[in-house]
């Protein structure tokens, strides 16, 4: 309509729509609008959510495809899922690789064309991986397990090691190697605990491959077996007397044997093995070949009549009283002959006879000792009384009682 009006002309451009107006008076022929679209550009901003490195920033353009977001943070044992709208949850913009998506409400279209005319914050979204383990074999001899727990890659190892019974573990860290993938390492701890286990700990930044423990345990000795005497003095003093212990299995105590204990109105005689039972007598020489129990024997103790310088030939005694004879001869040419058990006839009383046989003329004195077991409660001492004329023509002596 020339020159009646202004003209309006409405544009579309890329970031929305916009008015040219022509007045009135210029509007007097063919009308032509040239110009150069200018692109709008927008920010996006990038958050790590977790992980580290990468481009905090990545810049889109209106109605365009996006590129790719090449350069993406990481996170050790997780795997990048994309960029949401949301640091858990919310939607997903771009994929894992930094493409964006097609067809997202208020972000592309199904072109993947950029149509959100703003900037906007997205944020990294991760998946944990699945946990990559690595062998753990335990070559430390005569110890148990051979095949231990499995370590688990990027996360701190902790084992124990059991040595076999009998045997014992290396001391130190410095006495066993620890090999990563077949490499040694210097790291890692190793602790020989009071119970006789291990522990062995490996960093996390080592745990990059199969482990290998190796080491050397060695062998406990044997313990060593001995033995123990025990006394038992049998109401004798001291009442106790301290055990022999020791001894190695074989041998004999030797110097280590106690001195014989004493008892009122006994005789010690011996040491007897009675555990075990019926063992047999006992001295410092008795090889020992387990632990035993000694009880000491006693008899009654005798009271001793002695006659010295006795003119006899043989003499007699009441087989009721006496136990034991020991008789000592110092005379020269004087021998003992015969020593008669007694019997219940008096006529059979203990005899000692001597050689030569002396007759009442021609007797000389005999120079002996002789003792005698005597009942203590019937007689306490003796004498030799000569009793008159034999019909064999010896001289016969009787012990005479004394109550």
């Amino acid at each position: 309509m020339r020159g009646s009006a202004n003209i309006s002309i409405t544009v579309a451009y890329n970031s929305g729509t916009g008015a040219i107006i022509i007045p009135a008076n210029q509007v007097t022929g063919a009308i032509t609008i040239s110009g150069t679209a200018v692109a709008s550009n927008y920010n996006i901003t990038l958050a790590r959510n977790g992980g580290t490195g990468g481009a905090t920033s990545h810049s889109v353009t209106l109605n365009n495809v996006p590129a790719q977001i090449t350069n993406r943070p990481t996170n050790p044992g997780h795997t990048l899922t994309g960029f949401w709208t949301m640091p858990s949850g919310g939607t997903r913009v771009f994929d894992g690789n930094g493409h964006a998506l097609a067809s997202v409400t208020g972000f592309t279209n199904a072109s993947r064309q950029w149509t959100r005319a703003a900037g906007v914050e997205l944020h990294a979204q991760w998946a944990q991986n699945a946990p990559i383990t690595h062998t753990v074999t335990n070559n430390i001899n005569n110890s148990t397990p051979q095949i231990m727990p499995a370590a688990t890659q990027g996360q701190a190892y902790t084992g124990t090691i059991t040595p076999n019974t009998g045997w014992v573990l290396p001391a130190t860290r410095n006495d066993i190697t620890i090999r990563v993938g077949g490499n040694i390492i210097t790291g890692g701890t190793y602790t020989r605990n009071a119970n006789g286990t291990a522990t062995i700990t490996i960093p996390a930044n080592q745990v990059t491959g199969a482990i290998t423990i190796s080491g050397t345990a060695t062998q406990t000795p044997p313990p060593v077996t001995t033995h123990t005497v025990t006394f038992n003095t049998n109401q004798g003093t001291p009442a106790t007397i301290p055990a022999v212990t020791g001894i190695t299995p074989g041998n004999p105590i030797g110097i280590r044997m106690p001195a014989n204990p004493t008892r009122s109105n006994h005789e010690f005689i011996r040491w007897d093995i009675t555990t075990p039972a019926n063992g047999g007598t006992f001295d410092a020489g008795t090889p020992v070949n387990g632990d035993i129990t000694v009880t000491a024997q006693w008899r009654t103790a005798h009271n001793p009549v002695t006659c010295t310088g006795c003119r006899l030939n043989h003499f007699g005694l009441c087989p009721t009283l006496v136990q034991n004879i020991t008789i000592s001869i110092n005379s020269p040419g004087i021998s003992l002959t015969e020593v008669r058990a007694a019997t219940n006839d008096w006529s059979r009383s203990p005899h000692v006879n001597f050689a030569p046989v002396m007759e009442d003329e021609d007797e000389a004195d005999v120079n002996a000792i002789i003792i005698m077991d005597v009942l203590p409660n019937y007689l306490t001492m003796g004498r030799f009384d000569r009793t008159g004329p034999t019909t064999d023509s010896h001289s016969r002596y009787r012990q005479t009682p004394q109550r």
